[in-house]
């Protein structure tokens, strides 16, 4: 689901809604998305978060995404033993 928070640092009132809904209404609102920042990193299998995922699918190769959540006792069972091999 695709989310568009209203700037927080901005008091809620009629013209503060008014003008996001103008802006979102013209498309000038970027989604956002929960993610952390994107690692500096150098070597071919690396971590892939939200913020750089489309600019490195959209890239032309082949690549494998494994999909993994910390919170997530399978995910992390999953990830122990993969790095087994």
């Amino acid at each position: 689901m695709t989310k568009y928070p209203l700037d927080q640092s901005k008091p809620v009132d009629h013209d503060t809604v008014a003008a996001f809904v103008k802006d979102f209404v013209a498309g000038n609102i970027k989604a956002s998305i929960k993610s952390q920042k994107a690692p500096v990193q150098d070597e071919p299998v690396f971590v892939l978060v939200a913020d750089e995922f489309d600019d490195v699918v959209a890239e032309d190769k082949d690549l494998l995404v494994e999909f993994y959540a910390p919170w997530c006792g399978q995910c992390v069972l999953a990830l122990s033993l993969s790095l087994s091999f």
